[in-house]
């Protein structure tokens, strides 16, 4: 260890402090390095203290701003979610006039419009859902501003824009949800259009996607008014190729008997109504099939021509009259023609009392 002690000298004379004083002001310049050196490190110090604080205090300003922004933002989802779109209208008004430069501007803009679309008020949302598509650079987001454009469109009747904002839907960024959605909304336009098959390949497309409606009864009013303008057999049976696991398989099933049926084409119709008896036991549209094939049945009969045959089949004489039958019957088969139930026999036994 080194101890250093300095005596400072005390009761100098007035000559004494002079001199120091005088060898003070030639020697400060140039003998005291350290000493200057010292006094800078310090100054540049507490500046950077000063620096430093003063980023804390500014980033932790910054902090709080944003954590209110969050929580502003949070309270306006938390209305939408309960329904009080007035609220929604309200706070957001308040919200963008507040933090015009918000990280959350674009959702606030976009819960805005979906309040706007809850009550009807499809003009305003289509001018707030373009602000928030200005805004964002949400990936997630896009697809469903574009979602609601389609659909804010669609009910004001501009079916152009409606298009324009489907088609730009990435589909695979929406839940599964907001998907059925997607399909039915696609589903609808295509009608518009008269695009009746893959208008009703997109409303069946709905249907896996919807959790809360998987048995399909639901669209089932959809896909009629679809169904019933399809005038083409290939697009049934291109439908039924593509949909026939589908729970609303039955219908279109039925929809093919049908066109079949009303096209005078029997033995078709009646294939396929058997076939829709057959696998779909429960459908709702059996007793419609069974209908149909009572009176497919019911024609075939009207239209067969009978021929009686009154023969002794029985008794003591009824061997006479088995030989008879069974020459008519092989007369019947042989002259027959093409059709087996254009001619039908009607034997009848009088047991020997003729």
């Amino acid at each position: 260890l080194v101890r250093i002690i300095v005596e400072t000298p005390t009761k100098l004379s007035t000559e004494q402090k002079e001199l120091l004083q005088k060898f003070e002001d030639l020697t400060k310049e140039n003998s005291q390095p350290m000493a200057k050196g010292f006094f800078d490190k310090m100054k540049n110090l507490f500046g950077c203290i000063f620096v430093v604080l003063l980023f804390l205090t500014l980033s932790i300003y910054a902090e709080e701003t944003i954590d209110v922004e969050k929580k502003i933002y949070l309270s306006i989802d938390s209305n939408y979610r309960s329904q009080n779109y007035s609220g929604v209208i309200q706070n957001s008004r308040q919200f963008i006039q507040a933090y015009p430069n918000s990280r959350y501007l674009d959702e606030i803009y976009h819960l805005r419009a979906l309040a706007l679309i809850a009550q009807s008020n499809y003009q305003q949302a289509v001018s707030n859902l373009n602000k928030a598509v200005e805004l964002t650079k949400n990936e997630v987001l896009i697809p469903m501003l574009n979602y609601n454009l389609a659909f804010s469109y669609f009910e004001l009747k501009d079916f152009k824009q409606a298009k324009v904002h489907v088609e730009k839907v990435e589909v695979d960024l929406l839940s599964r949800e907001n998907r059925s959605k997607y399909f039915i909304l696609n589903g609808k336009i295509l009608l518009d259009a008269r695009d009746f098959i893959k208008s009703a390949e997109s409303i069946l497309n709905a249907i896996p996607h919807d959790k809360d409606k998987l048995n399909g009864v639901q669209y089932y009013g959809l896909l009629e008014d679809v169904l019933n303008s399809v005038s083409q057999l290939s697009g049934l049976e291109s439908l039924w190729s593509k949909f026939s696991e589908s729970p609303v398989a039955d219908y279109i099933l039925y929809q093919i008997a049908r066109y079949h049926f009303t096209h005078g084409a029997a033995n078709r119709a009646k294939e396929y109504f058997d076939r829709l008896i057959a696998r779909f036991p429960n459908s709702k549209y059996i007793a419609y099939a069974q209908d149909k094939l009572k009176k497919i049945n019911s024609v075939e009969i009207t239209e067969s021509k009978r021929i009686g045959v009154l023969l002794t089949l029985s008794g003591e004489f009824g061997k006479y009259g088995q030989r008879a039958l069974q020459g008519i019957q092989l007369a019947f088969k042989i002259f027959q023609g093409a059709d087996p139930k254009s001619i039908v026999l009607v034997i009848m036994d009088d047991k020997g009392s003729v």
